[in-house]
Formats: C-alpha cells, sequence, structure tokens
C-alpha cells in the first residue's frame, strides 16, 4: 500500500482524525507496509484497524497537565486505554519525540482484548 493510499484508508475509517495524528499514522504505517519482515503475515489493513481501535488520537501534554502531575517529569509518553490517546510530552526535541510517538503507536498495533483482560486482572491483583 503507497503512502497516500494509507492515508485515504485512514481517513475512511476515522473522518475526524486530526492533522498531527493523521501524519502520526501515515507515516508509521508507510514504513510497516515497506518492511515485509515487520508485517509479517498481517495485513496493512488489519493493523491501522487495530491501532485506530485502541489509541485514535495523539495528545501533546505539558508540566502543568495532570499527567505531568501524576506521573512526573520520567514519563514521556504513555497510551490511555480508557480514552484510546496517545499522550506525548509536548518540550521533547525531535527526533526523541518522534521515536516516542511511534513507541506509543506500536502498542496500540499490538493490542488486542485478550490482553487487555490479562491487564485487567493484573491491576486488579496489584489493587488486593
Amino acid at each position: 500500500m503507497k503512502k497516500e493510499e494509507i492515508r485515504q484508508y485512514i481517513m475512511t475509517k476515522k473522518n475526524d482524525i486530526d492533522a498531527v495524528t493523521l501524519e502520526y499514522y501515515v507515516n508509521y504505517f508507510n514504513v510497516l507496509s515497506k518492511n515485509k519482515q515487520i508485517l509479517g503475515t498481517n495485513n496493512i489493513e488489519t493493523l491501522i484497524d487495530n491501532a485506530l481501535s485502541y489509541a485514535s488520537k495523539i495528545v501533546f501534554y505539558d508540566e502543568k497537565s495532570e499527567i505531568y502531575k501524576q506521573l512526573g517529569p520520567d514519563c514521556k509518553g504513555l497510551r490511555d486505554e480508557e480514552s484510546k490517546k496517545i499522550y506525548i510530552r509536548d518540550n521533547l526535541k525531535e527526533p526523541l519525540r518522534e521515536i516516542i510517538v511511534y513507541h506509543e503507536l506500536h502498542h496500540a498495533v499490538q493490542t488486542n482484548k485478550k490482553m487487555i483482560k490479562l491487564e485487567l486482572i493484573n491491576r486488579q491483583t496489584l489493587e488486593e
């Protein structure tokens, strides 16, 4: 799948996607589609669908945000399963910012329902 086809596919799946999130997604999946070793037996459409279902927006946050207050300066980014957003510190310089975005996006690509159930069980066990 070519870069523009990836863009169109994403936009048909999520027509309200913002420009920044769209660009990161297009670039990430463009690299995946060119590397057959990474892609493996998966097709790019399935991976895009999966990513969009577990992370549909990239949000940049600063030191005044609740995320920063809760997690502190060591946290550079995270994917929130409930809001389906990827949060990235806004003061990161390139290429670190891009690396962190793609790292979190990769988590979304790998996420599945079985894994979420396991995480919930582990979280409940830790709270007990």
